[in-house]
């Protein structure tokens, strides 16, 4: 019987009593009340069963009907009856029960209220406490409670637990500083008497005395380990049987009965007015408890009935998904719609871990069920695939195994709760494509779609998108900017990009919406060092020196930067700022000493360069630039000469054996890295040179591969010429959802128009084993042995100056070598 024909049998049944008020309205009241979807059946049997409960009174009624009874009675109802107090027999609300009977308030509360005679003081007093079938009146009980730590060592120490006095004051100094004095003074009692049963059976203890034994255990002494009282088991003890704590597995067991449906032995989670029930299995095979989903569209076991329509228990987490105000994430939460949503982990109440002693939510449990936190709990191990050291995510068979381990084994596969794929599952026990799709689904729903091009157009490129890439986007820190462009259904400009954040920040949806057709390309490198120059010179308070700042950076360096027909690498702005910051200490060391620019003399330049950074010597193009305008008389700055080149790089037969484990078909890693690493131990190429190669240096004729790193074509051995074209084919650039083919670059990078960094570059090549500094000085003084400097310019794309200057330094460190290995000759 569905919900819904319960509730209206319900209704029925009411109106034949209450005739006064409209079917609707008693409808109305019953489905609003008994808003659990089991208790509908069990309500329609009762009163099937007995209808008298309506207008009896009688306490023994379900506390559903109690409740539908008195919502009706303020709709008018006059037949109708409030169950009587089975206490004072007065019509009242009874929120309690006493016996399966339900009491009222002012009832309960007097029952509390017992008088005793105290079996410390023998008076007859309001009871305060019961320890251990010893009732205790609240004078008595304060009296001990200022004494407390001087009760709670006499019962340790004479409990025989076989406690040394070391091992006392840690367990004291534990359970004084957690322990609240009440809890203490109770265990201090239950020792008195139970002491010698307990520590010979644990599991026959209080819940306080288990928080005692694993206080006894962490402090090193040694005790019975706590075991399931009926299997003998170590585990968590969470319920008692017989009066011995037992496991769960131990407690279903003793609960089992006949299921009325099929037959067998099992836990009942439905009981009839008869006293039959029927297990969990069968219940959900009830006509009344399937439905079609409105979600999947398969008739199954009916979660929620939500607004829509029913839910089932595999698409009902879909429904849950809320924002948590504790961990500030779209997650599954309890109370999901409203405002005291919730997730999971942000619910559960901190506890004590058994390890730290902070108070924390428990990432795990102890053999005994105590709290461990997170940072405790996740230990490194030896991993049983790969070997090496790593934190414990998951076991098979009892062996550990690592985060890169474990999502790859068989044990951790299991079937999507929407569409049965069977893998490793994400959140919600979905599988990849799945939670891809709500991740998709709630950054840029159907309706956000429709009334902004942006949702549209990211929608689009997302459409061809891995799975795991929307996952990994919905976890970078760039969703939070493109989540609030999407709401906020404007067109974002470079400008709002720019106020949004730093670079790093804003980098990735740029990309993005660059590649949509939403933002035009814009140098993003020279725009804000375009911007940094206004901004910083406004720290410069006499209007004179600001407008030299200004026109300087702009002549020298920004009408420079925007004549180069490649983006500009940040490497290049952060030197300008450099030479900037440099020509702001001089400013501002002349408004110091009271001086204009154009007082500035070659003492008072010598004396700034004397007490400070060495490299004082770069303002010396701001003084030009201000001499030929001007502002300033003719300086003199003579720069100290640089080191001769270091020619001692990595040696040719380490480049041989680096570049044989590069060539080798089983090395798996990238393939523009390998081409790249190679690049650098042959030629000598640097890492800024190499990722601003274009797609069109890469050349073939006649079935050859050439290179061009210079102005001349380089004809590339045949063992490169497999990684050459591989990194041609394949040049991928990676964007904040999925990567997308460069047309430009050989090494395109994260940012639209962008190559990849030098940096990067180099770190990828460093897992390789290769230095890129000293391969490359390796490879360039190999060279510059074979090869004259015209030649050698040409080919490697260096000036001819530096072609020279590295001839020369090989030259210089021949004849040192020379002169070390000629034998020494005697004088006379």
């Amino acid at each position: 019987m569905k919900r819904e024909a319960a509730l209206d049998d319900i209704a029925e049944l009411i109106h034949r009593i209450e005739p006064g008020l409209p079917r609707p309205r008693i409808l109305q009241v019953v489905a609003r009340t008994v808003a659990a979807r089991p208790a509908v059946p069990e309500l329609l049997s009762v009163l099937q069963n007995d209808i008298r409960f309506l207008t009896s009174g009688d306490d023994t009624m379900p506390s559903s009907l109690a409740g539908i009874i008195d919502q009706l009675i303020h709709e008018g109802a006059t037949t109708l009856k409030r169950p009587r107090c089975h206490r004072c027999h007065e019509q009242r609300r009874l929120p309690n029960r006493r016996g399966g009977h339900g009491i009222c308030a002012s009832c309960y509360s007097l029952d509390r209220r017992v008088h005793i005679e105290c079996s410390r003081c023998g008076q007859r007093r309001k009871r305060r406490a019961v320890v251990d079938g010893q009732e205790w009146c609240g004078t008595c009980w304060e009296g001990q409670l200022g004494q407390v730590e001087a009760v709670f060592r006499t019962a340790v120490l004479g409990s025989g637990c076989g406690i040394t006095a070391r091992q006392f004051e840690t367990v004291a100094a534990t359970v004084h500083s957690t322990w609240k004095a009440g809890a203490i003074l109770r265990l201090s009692l239950e020792l008195n008497t139970r002491s010698e049963q307990w520590f010979a059976q644990p599991a026959a203890g209080s819940v306080l005395f288990l928080r005692f034994h694993a206080a006894l255990e962490k402090a090193g002494v040694k005790v019975t380990p706590v075991a399931c009282g009926r299997c003998g088991r170590e585990a968590t003890l969470a319920n008692i049987l017989g009066g011995l704590r037992c496991c769960a597995r131990c407690y279903s067991a003793s609960k089992r009965e006949t299921c009325s449906q099929c037959g067998r032995e099992q836990v009942l989670v439905l009981h009839a007015a008869d006293g039959t029930g029927i297990c969990q299995t069968c219940m959900k095979k009830l006509p009344d408890r399937t439905a079609t989903c409105i979600d999947c569209g398969q008739r199954r076991y009916v979660a929620w009935n939500g607004p829509d329509g029913p839910v089932c228990s595999k698409c009902r987490p879909k429904h849950r998904i809320d924002y948590c105000p504790g961990c500030q994430r779209q997650k599954p939460c309890l109370f999901a719609g409203t405002s005291r949503a919730r997730c999971h982990e942000c619910s559960r109440r901190k506890e004590t871990c058994a390890l730290c002693g902070t108070q924390v939510r428990a990432a795990t449990r102890n053999d005994q069920g105590i709290a461990i936190c997170g940072r405790c709990s996740r230990k490194p191990e030896p991993c049983s695939d790969c070997g090496r050291h790593r934190i414990v995510v998951g076991r098979a068979q009892g062996k550990p195994l690592c985060d890169y381990c474990y999502p790859k084994d068989p044990v951790s596969f299991r079937d999507c709760g929407r569409c049965g794929r069977h893998e490793n599952l994400q959140v919600a026990d979905l599988c990849q494509h799945c939670a891809a799709d709500d991740e998709l689904e709630r950054l840029v729903p159907l309706e956000a779609r429709a009334n902004s091009p942006v949702a549209q157009a990211i929608h689009d490129l997302c459409q061809d998108a891995k799975p795991q890439s929307i996952l990994a986007a919905a976890r970078n820190s760039s969703m939070g900017l493109l989540r609030s462009i999407i709401d906020s259904q404007i067109i974002p400009t470079h400008e709002f990009l720019d106020h949004a954040g730093a670079d790093q920040a804003t980098r990735a949806v740029r990309s993005l919406l660059i590649d949509a057709g939403l933002l035009p390309y814009r140098d993003n490198n020279l725009a804000r060092f375009e911007e940094w120059i206004t901004r910083t010179a406004q720290r410069i308070t006499d209007p004179q020196q600001r407008a030299a700042f200004v026109q300087f950076a702009r002549w020298r360096h920004v009408r420079e930067l925007r004549k180069r027909k490649s983006p500009v690498h940040s490497s290049l702005t952060t030197s300008r700022r450099r030479e900037l910051r440099l020509v702001m200490e001089l400013l501002a060391w002349l408004q110091q000493q009271n001086r204009a620019l154009v007082s500035l003399t070659q003492s008072d330049m010598d004396r700034w360069r004397a007490n400070g950074s060495a490299e004082r010597h770069r303002v010396k193009p701001f003084l030009a630039w201000a001499h030929a305008n001007g502002r300033v008389r003719s300086i003199e700055i003579l720069r100290k000469p640089g080191n001769a080149l270091d020619v001692a790089g990595t040696p040719a037969n380490e480049r041989a054996h680096l570049l044989h484990g590069i060539l080798d078909p089983g090395c798996t890693s990238q393939v523009a890295v390998r081409f790249a690493a190679a690049l650098v131990l042959l030629f000598g190429a640097g890492p800024q040179q190499i990722v601003e190669l274009r797609v069109s240096d890469i050349s073939t004729n006649d079935e050859r591969v050439y290179l061009k790193l210079g102005n001349e074509p380089l004809l590339l051995p045949d063992a490169l010429v497999d990684l050459a074209i591989g990194t041609h084919e394949n040049r991928m650039a990676p964007r904040l959802f999925a990567p997308t083919r460069d047309t430009d670059w050989l090494f395109p990078g994260i940012r639209t128009g962008y190559p990849l960094s030098a940096s990067t570059l180099i770190g990828s090549m460093k897992q390789l084993g290769v230095s890129a500094s000293r391969g490359r000085t390796g490879a360039m003084a190999e060279l510059a042995q074979e090869l004259p400097p015209a030649i050698l310019a040409r080919l490697t794309g260096n000036s001819t100056t530096t072609a020279i200057r590295w001839s020369i330094a090989v030259a210089a460190s021949n004849a040192r070598y020379a002169a070390l290995a000629m034998p020494a000759t005697p004088l006379g």
